[in-house]
């Protein structure tokens, strides 16, 4: 769990803070105390990050969120017991958060006890039914135990509830990346790299789209194969036909349009991957064109705001440049040589990125595929 959502707990807390019961004086106290202890417990002293979560607890010991950081710093010392003893406490309040039961799953989890770790998560879900982040705990959990159907199913739970949580889709995309159906390890890994765009996971995401681009694209003498998808049969029901519920999957639709923009090509590096990925996002936003008016449906419509950002990045004239930026980490070298000769094309798209980003307001739950 990391230290952000501390941070994020704190913020949410100062900006409520005319609700707490007490006085100006000591809220502002407490206030600085909690900052300074999350600050010491990110700088690796967690002893003194509880001295001071103690003096502000003697100010306002109903105030829950110093108890939650200081359950926080027994965590990171490794007291596990402790952490989950105190953060117990916590659910009692009527406006403790998720982060709680995330708290005590976690540290069910380091106790090398699953069991009970999936057990809280559960338990956080039914009074939290929209937290992302408990479906990726839970989702995690389950990976490691080696159910990974289970693992992908609570993370794209997660993507339903909280579509704009990237972790989710991080983790989807990895677990995607090494099955039959690569393709949502391509859709979900781009969604995440828009959500989170900068640090590690968005160059781990980059580098792995390009290694499936890679494997999933085979050139031979004269033609060329793409394997992002796994056709299976879909059991069409009387119900389905009646409520007009048919929906087309994906997949099918991804790889008809990949091996399609491929053609002509001989070799997969960035400046062909650029070619093929416009005319890919062409024919996709084409398709969604032409079914505007028949309520296209695919069997998961995340895509569907996915690919309209995607084109709102087309008809700005940022598209070349955008589609280096997702597939950088693949070849480092290829990256570096296309901004040295396109400088002011990626300035002017890194500016316009800055202020448009993807926004997914609505995610139905999709059909696992893995």
């Amino acid at each position: 769990m990391k230290r952000l959502f501390g941070i994020l707990l704190w913020a949410l807390f100062c900006l409520f803070g005319t609700q707490l019961s007490f006085g100006q004086n000591n809220r502002e106290q407490v206030l600085a105390l909690q900052r300074q202890a999350i600050e010491l417990m990110d700088n690796g002293d967690p002893d003194q990050g509880i001295v001071l979560l103690r003096q502000a607890l003697t100010l306002d010991p109903d105030y829950w969120p110093l108890t939650y950081e200081m359950a926080y710093a027994y965590m990171v010392k490794r007291d596990y017991q402790k952490a989950i003893k105190l953060a117990k406490t916590l659910y009692k309040y009527e406006d403790c958060n998720d982060l709680v039961y995330q708290l005590v799953g976690n540290c069910y989890d380091y106790l090398k006890n699953p069991k009970k770790a999936l057990k809280v998560y559960a338990q956080g879900l039914k009074r939290f039914p929209d937290s992302g982040a408990l479906y990726l705990e839970q989702g995690v959990v389950s990976g490691m135990q080696g159910h990974y159907d289970e693992a992908v199913a609570s993370f794209e739970k997660g993507i339903s509830v909280a579509p704009m949580f990237p972790s989710n889709y991080y983790r989807a995309a990895q677990f995607y990346a090494y099955s039959t159906s690569k393709v949502w390890s391509q859709i979900y890994g781009e969604i995440m790299m828009n959500l989170l765009p900068s640090g590690d996971r968005n160059k781990e995401m980059s580098e792995l789209l390009f290694r499936n681009y890679k494997t999933g694209i085979v050139f031979s003498t004269d033609s060329v194969s793409v394997d992002f998808y796994e056709n299976r049969p879909i059991a069409i029901t009387i119900d389905m036909l009646l409520a007009g519920d048919v929906r087309e999957p994906y997949g099918a639709v991804y790889e008809a349009a990949m091996q399609a923009a491929a053609g002509g090509e001989r070799s997969v590096d960035l400046e062909s991957l650029n070619r093929i990925r416009s005319r890919w996002i062409d024919e996709g936003l084409k398709k969604l064109d032409e079914g505007a008016n028949t309520v296209l449906k695919y069997d998961n419509q995340i895509v569907v705001p996915f690919l309209e950002y995607l084109r709102s990045v087309r008809d700005a004239g940022h598209l070349e440049a955008y589609n280096y930026w997702v597939l950088r980490e693949g070849n480092k070298t290829a990256f570096g040589l296309w901004v040295s000769d396109n400088r002011q094309k990626f300035n002017d798209f890194m500016k316009w990125f800055e202020h448009n980003r993807l926004k997914i307001a609505d995610a139905p739950i999709p059909i696992s595929y893995l």
